[in-house]
């Protein structure tokens, strides 16, 4: 068993990984702004690193906790600030959106930028609950299960098998919103992004922030959501310790049909390398 290599540098060879500051400079033609609900979205063209509504204790492209531990006793958190009062009420509607849909598939667009190379592949996910999900692509072919205690993936008939417990993988992140309230385990803000080249982001409500979990794998996530419906659109997550960008757009999503247990088994030939973090 190989345990040198990370499951985000596993996930990077499976082309299996989120990463970036917050839709980052490279992959933007458009520009992020901080607004409440009832506010204008920007109509700026110039590559920008977008940026969220700041927490009273951090920027949006830092995770908001403090630089220095505070006393206890004396520690207390501040006010919530208009951005972060709506994104809560907008992620609280998310969830009242998919809590009672049993199961859920749709098709993928996935974005993938590497080292300057820009790449979009094609696949479908299929998720029930508790907290079961497959992503399945072909080109090139890509299968990532998880069960809700551990993660799986390969890459390629010969690609080695990268396995983690869900605290410790790259791709939870992606399926969170359909298993979790955001705001317990997320501080949340606001904004809205337009002419964006991610797939699921080219405009739209956007609600935002970092884990509670300063031990996450990941450093912060967005999620593109539908102003009228309140489905999730797209997602995007920025690892930490990787520079490749990720995003992901969901199409034609179904709710409520039977999906076979086969559909969340990975095959593994005997004698295949297992890489675990």
């Amino acid at each position: 068993m190989v345990r040198s290599l990370s499951i985000f540098r596993g996930a990077t060879i499976a082309a299996a990984v989120f990463t970036g500051t917050w839709i980052s400079t490279a992959c933007a033609t458009g520009q992020l702004q901080p607004q409440t609900p009832t506010s204008t979205p920007s109509t700026a063209t110039n590559t920008a690193e977008p940026q969220l509504s700041p927490s009273p204790s951090a920027t949006a492209a830092e995770a908001p906790t403090p630089s220095a531990e505070p006393d206890a006793a004396t520690q207390e958190e501040p006010p919530p600030t208009p951005a972060e009062i709506a994104a809560n009420e907008i992620a609280e509607k998310v969830w009242a959106f998919y809590r009672d849909k049993k199961t859920f598939k749709a098709q993928t667009t996935r974005w993938v930028m590497i080292r300057g190379h820009e790449e979009r592949r094609q696949g479908a996910v299929r998720f029930r609950r508790p907290d079961r999900f497959a992503l399945r692509e072909s080109e090139p072919k890509l299968v990532v299960v998880g069960d809700g205690h551990s993660i799986r993936s390969r890459s390629g008939p010969l690609g080695r098998l990268h396995e983690a417990s869900r605290q410790d993988d790259a791709w939870s992140p992606l399926f969170m919103f359909l298993w979790e309230n955001l705001t317990k385990s997320h501080r949340l803000r606001m904004g809205r992004v337009t002419n964006l080249r991610i797939p699921g982001f080219e405009d739209g409500l956007i609600v935002g922030g970092s884990p509670k979990d300063s031990t996450a794998t990941y450093k912060s996530f967005s999620v593109s959501v539908d102003e009228h419906t309140h489905e999730v659109r797209g997602v995007y997550v920025a690892v930490r310790r990787t520079r490749v960008q990720f995003g992901v757009a969901f199409t034609k999503p179904e709710y409520n049909i039977d999906i076979p247990d086969s559909e969340f088994v990975l095959d593994v030939p005997e004698g295949t390398e297992v890489v675990t973090p």
